[in-house]
């Protein structure tokens, strides 16, 4: 089966792990800030869906 991919294919395939690896160390600062602004964004699409739901039922 390896021996059907191309070269450029089976690199791709063998790099991506290691890529992925390499987010798993490290300062992790950025994947901080983006949980705390898709938590401010979670708060505030359920305040958004409360006020809908309110909507709604009067």
């Amino acid at each position: 089966m390896l021996k059907d991919l191309s070269p450029l294919t089976y690199r791709a395939m063998t790099r991506r792990p290691r890529l992925q690896d390499a987010l798993m160390f490290g300062p992790h600062e950025d994947v901080e800030k983006e949980n705390a602004r898709l938590r401010k964004e979670n708060r505030l699409l359920r305040g958004e869906r409360e006020v809908v739901k309110k909507a709604t039922i009067h």
